[in-house]
């Protein structure tokens, strides 16, 4: 039951928190790591072009770093913000961490992705939690989020 509501809870946070400012950053960074995008709440996220696989015809296999914006939140406001609500998700759902990586499938033929494995690291480069799915259930990618990033990425040929 607890892995359940922590796998949806992932799902969730994937699926809504994600929404990018916009599409894409033009990529400038050196090496394997190449950013792809910001969160609205600022969190950054970056694409490993050398492991890129595809274990299946229409299935690209890609891992995703994510590195949150760890500046605070004014909770004072009589109507919060979206921005405040997703932050407090991260922390109740990932603790005081640093980054994040996760290995996602995309599925090109159908615009759908799932998140096979999920490790949150803290500052020394511990592991505070990690997950491993891989029977993921599939999701439906949001306009303007990661997922359809890394859908436009990888599938538009």
């Amino acid at each position: 039951m607890k892995r359940s509501l922590i796998i949806r809870s992932l799902t969730f946070f994937l699926t809504f928190s994600f929404v990018l400012l916009f599409s894409h950053y033009a990529g400038s960074e050196e090496g394997r790591w190449k950013l792809f995008g910001r969160s609205i709440t600022g969190t950054l996220w970056y694409m490993d072009t050398e492991t890129v696989t595809r274990p299946a015809e229409n299935i690209v296999a890609v891992w995703v770093k994510s590195i949150p914006d760890k500046t605070c939140t004014d909770d004072t406001e009589e109507k919060e913000e979206t921005e405040a609500i997703l932050k407090r998700i991260q922390e109740k759902y990932f603790g005081d961490y640093e980054y994040t990586d996760g290995l996602w499938e995309l599925d090109c033929s159908k615009s759908l992705f799932r998140l096979l494995y999920f490790c949150a690291y803290n500052k020394n480069g511990g592991i505070l939690t990690s997950r491993l799915a891989p029977d993921a259930e599939w999701s439906f990618t949001l306009p303007g989020s990661a997922g359809e990033a890394l859908l436009e990425a990888f599938c538009t040929r």
